[in-house]
């Protein structure tokens, strides 16, 4: 007979229950403890619980679990990065606090948001290509968008190499060095010319000859640098802005002229340089 049994079976009336309970290895409190449980649940208080706490003080609540996945909802409807790092910055932007970028990456795994795949982990290089300071190198790119109607566009950006800020964003036919030259115009007359230049061999960004990009700006005291041919690497950083500009337009209402476009890719730079976390600054 198991002891659990022998504790209700006991007849307390003629029972020592202390010298009972000291020769079977249990305190005056279990000895009690269960009876009362048998009283109540009969059979069922003699099989084994669990020794788990019935709560786990530093576990997600579900509430917050919830407020997770729906901000990764409405950030993955609207196009924008909706990593852990982001969805933190939104939550201690809406509720003044937020779990680590960890626990909500752990939420996200557990509701299926995300699928762990250790062969998608960057390579990272010894050596980082980036400006210590801001303005002291923008890089500058032009990339292709199809509009609806079948017509083919091309966006020009202009992006700080140090803080990754967008300094223009600009739609147009076709690139040109007069409107990749009017790009930065634009951007320089809010937050000022930097010390260099950084783009590919495009041809609109070689010109030599009179009104050609480069005289235009080593006339402002500007050097004009260009990455290796074949080498996107050099460029990286304005590449990979270019995926994160098209995944958002991709999730906006379509459009058919340029003049839309345009309207779209600024209320993109507004919230791309003044709503959402930079990591180049500390994800501020």
């Amino acid at each position: 007979m198991s002891v659990k049994r022998a504790v209700v079976e006991a007849d307390v009336s003629t029972l020592n229950v202390s010298e009972f309970c000291r020769s079977h290895g249990i305190s005056t409190w279990l000895f009690y403890d269960l009876r009362r449980r048998f009283a109540l649940e009969g059979a069922a208080a003699l099989a084994p619980r669990s020794r788990a706490p019935k709560r786990v003080a530093n576990k997600t609540s579900v509430e917050v679990q919830d407020r997770i996945v729906l901000l990764r909802k409405e950030l993955s409807e609207d196009g924008w990065d909706c990593g852990p790092a982001t969805i933190r910055f939104h939550l201690e932007q809406r509720d003044g606090r937020s779990p680590s970028e960890a626990t909500i990456w752990r939420v996200l795994r557990d509701r299926g948001f995300i699928t762990p795949d250790p062969k998608k982990r960057p390579k990272h290089t010894s050596r980082r290509f980036s400006a210590e300071r801001a303005n002291e190198c923008w890089q500058i790119d032009a990339t292709k968008w199809q509009l609806p109607n079948g017509l083919w566009v091309e966006i020009i950006n202009v992006i700080d190499d140090c803080t990754r800020l967008l300094i223009a964003s600009t739609a147009v036919g076709t690139c040109t060095t007069a409107n990749s030259w009017d790009a930065l115009c634009h951007g320089a007359a809010r937050w000022g010319w930097p010390e260099r230049v950084l783009s590919d061999n495009g041809t609109a960004f070689r010109g030599q000859g009179n009104g050609g990009l480069i005289p235009s700006l080593l006339a402002l005291g500007i050097r004009d640098t260009h990455s290796r041919p074949y080498h996107p690497q050099t460029c990286g950083k304005i590449e990979r802005f270019h995926q994160t500009l098209k995944l958002h337009l991709r999730c906006q209402d379509a459009v058919t002229a340029i003049d839309d476009l345009q309207r779209q890719l600024d209320r993109f730079s507004d919230y791309y340089n003044h709503r959402r976390p930079h990591r180049a600054i500390g994800r501020r």
